[in-house]
């Protein structure tokens, strides 16, 4: 009975793991997209560097205002491996 539990943990961890790998933004992509607000809705903007972090304080050279990171997901975008930070106007 122990070893059949120990199999099936095992078997969990390992697609936990790959799930992970494939639901979260990949730090080794080249670039970042910013999902601003905009006067007309929202506007994906492309960003090199590092990807900032949930929580952070961002100024954008090219907007009036702060924005705060709301949360950091895959790019919306078919085939793009890019993380795309979700801004809120604070």
């Amino acid at each position: 009975m122990a070893d059949e539990i120990d199999t099936r943990l095992a078997d969990w961890e390992a697609r936990l793991d790959r799930l992970e790998k494939t639901a979260l933004p990949s730090e080794a992509a080249d670039g970042y997209l910013l999902f601003a607000p905009a006067p007309s809705g929202y506007e994906l903007v492309e960003r090199t560097g590092s990807v900032p972090a949930t929580g952070e304080v961002l100024e954008l050279d090219e907007r009036e205002g702060r924005y705060i990171v709301s949360r950091v997901i895959r790019s919306p975008l078919p085939h793009d491996l890019r993380p795309c930070v979700y801004l809120a106007l604070i």
